[in-house]
């Protein structure tokens, strides 16, 4: 910076005085981005290995997305840090993620109606033997 100066432009001196001042923004973006991958991978490995131990019927497609969700929040967390406008990308994201956990809710909704059908009709069956067998 003090060569700058003493070249005495003003518009160059502002440029590297906002480079100077980018610099730590910048460090701070690598380090949160390769420190969240690296924890995310780490996590998720373990995640599918309890998974698989388990045998949880489609582990490797669960495993894949929650990964691919963690990259997602990393890169957007170093983009944040590396004072990037991240506006947009939560513009998209918000409504996907609202509709995503929408169709998932309506997907385990249906799956409990249709897998728990026969359970609640043989109780109502019961119940109304109970009760005419009161009467």
């Amino acid at each position: 910076m003090a060569a700058v100066n003493v070249l005495n432009i003003p518009m160059f001196t502002s440029l590297m005085h906002q480079v100077v001042l980018y610099i730590p923004h910048l460090i701070l973006g690598i380090v949160v981005l390769v420190a969240g991958l690296i924890v995310a991978d780490f996590v998720m490995d373990k995640i599918g290995e309890q998974l698989t131990a388990k045998e949880v019927e489609f582990a490797d497609t669960i495993t894949s997305v929650l990964r691919a969700i963690f990259y997602l929040v990393v890169i957007v967390f170093a983009l944040d840090q590396l004072l990037l406008e991240t506006t947009i990308i939560y513009t998209f994201l918000v409504p996907l993620v609202w509709g995503l956990a929408a169709g998932i809710a309506i997907a385990i909704g249906i799956y409990l109606g249709w897998g728990t059908k026969d359970i609640v009709a043989e109780h109502i069956k019961e119940k109304l033997k109970e009760e005419k067998t009161e009467e």
